[in-house]
């Protein structure tokens, strides 16, 4: 708005978009092209020279200006949310910074020290890697479980203060004041009622000058232009706030009843009112003949009444299924999931290494050489792996040269069942068969 001595009749301008520049300086179709030539010629030239802020002065004749509650030395009326911007922004950035310091929620350590001292036998990077890969398995983090001779500890920011929602109470009782506290507060429900009231009834003001100082007048406008002695009246629903459970049972029981009808009913439940009982009497009489034809009749209790047991002609033929199981049976109960021990992960862990090493001097054994080509170092890694799918954790040891001579599976059944935990956690054999050797029988 260009300043002017009385605000009354002031002169606007349409401030255009980046978007609405941009298409009317490369226009991409005929609306374009003919919009950009009814523009004025100052307008024409802040456009094509690519002016970031492009004004279009608005004919005071042809421009209805409607405000709500502005006064006559204002340009422009105060929206009820103006006192209370500064406070929504400032709310915006906490939240920000919560969602920031949220985010090193991510840097959680678990600290796991696995091997042993170089004099005690070193540590095994594979059984390391197997490790971490298990821990960070999700689905088997879900069920491992441990001992009290077990301990883990996780490094977490300490996070809890700069959290604290105390920092957003003075923001909230300032955003409720500036908007006099209408949305949000702490009274009792009566007063919150009436707030509610106050904030309909400036609404409904702000609608009424919409309505008779903008549209209608512009409807007569219109009608008179065209030649017409006519024009329709606009009007706003009613805002309806009221709660309206109680009459809607009463509606529902007087269909029920009968004493409504359907379509009287359901007119009922969507306005509110109840129909004229001038209207009732013959609709009743029309309700009387479609119940007597079968409509309407309700499905419960009002009919034949259900048959019990089994339907008629199905003798002879032998029930599908039957579950009588109490409650508490082995019918009616899921089967819990699997648990493992993580202190037998961690034995079975030193044990695996132990084998590693004794799979290494069976091959040199059975070669008769010293040393392990490249080949058959690739051989002990998968050798290892079946003895430990075959055989239980305190045969290990003790079977390693006969699978080094013969590396076939022995043992089907265990060797089904590292698949099935392979598959279900999505790990491969050597973690499934620690994982095997490691589980605890629910009981």
């Amino acid at each position: 708005m260009m300043s002017t001595l009385n605000f009354a009749y002031g002169i606007y301008f349409k401030i255009m978009t980046d978007y609405e520049i941009a298409r009317l300086r490369n226009p991409v179709c005929e609306e374009d092209v003919a919009v950009f030539k009814d523009l004025p010629e100052e307008v024409q030239k802040q456009i094509k020279v690519g002016s970031r802020v492009v004004s279009i002065p608005l004919d005071p004749t042809k421009v209805s200006m409607i405000f709500y509650k502005k006064q006559s030395y204002e340009p422009f009326a105060v929206p009820m949310g103006f006192p209370v911007l500064e406070d929504i922004n400032f709310k915006a950035e906490l939240r920000k910074i919560d969602m920031a310091i949220c985010r090193t929620m991510q840097q959680i350590v678990l600290l796991v020290t696995a091997g042993a001292k170089p004099d005690e036998g070193g540590v095994n990077q594979k059984n390391l890697e197997a490790l971490r890969k298990l821990f960070t398995n999700q689905s088997v983090g879900r069920v491992l479980i441990a001992d009290y001779t077990t301990k883990a500890e996780f490094v977490v920011p300490a996070i809890a203060d700069l959290l604290d929602p105390a920092k957003y109470e003075i923001v909230n009782q300032d955003i409720n004041i500036g908007l006099n506290n209408v949305f949000a507060g702490g009274d009792k429900f009566a007063n919150q009622q009436q707030k509610v009231e106050l904030f309909v009834a400036r609404l409904e003001s702000g609608r009424k000058a919409f309505l008779y100082d903008f549209l209608l007048p512009e409807m007569k406008r219109i009608a008179k232009s065209v030649g017409l002695k006519n024009y329709p009246m606009p009007f706003f629903e009613p805002i309806e706030l009221k709660d309206n459970t109680n009459s809607n049972k009463i509606y529902g029981r007087l269909m029920e009843l009968g004493i409504l009808t359907p379509e009287q009913g359901f007119k009922a439940l969507e306005t509110g009112k109840l129909p004229d009982p001038e209207l009732m009497h013959e609709a009743q009489q029309d309700y009387k003949e479609k119940r007597d034809q079968g409509h309407y009749q309700p499905l419960v209790g009002g009919g034949k009444q259900q048959e019990e047991g089994r339907p008629e002609g199905s003798t002879g033929i032998p029930q599908a299924t039957k579950n009588v199981g109490p409650i508490g049976s082995k019918a009616s109960v899921e089967e819990p999931p699997e648990k493992y021990s993580v202190v037998r992960v961690k034995d079975n862990m030193l044990i695996a290494q132990a084998l590693e090493r004794e799979v290494i001097d069976q091959l040199k054994s059975v070669h008769g050489v010293k040393r392990l080509s490249k080949l058959q170092r690739e051989v002990v890694s998968s050798i290892t792996t079946l003895v430990m799918s075959n055989e239980e954790p305190s045969k290990w040891l003790e079977t390693a040269r006969a699978y080094c001579e013969n590396p076939e599976d022995k043992n089907h059944a265990r060797v089904s069942q590292v698949n099935k935990i392979a598959v279900a956690h999505q790990i491969d054999n050597y973690l499934a068969s620690l994982l095997l050797a490691s589980k605890v029988e629910n009981g």
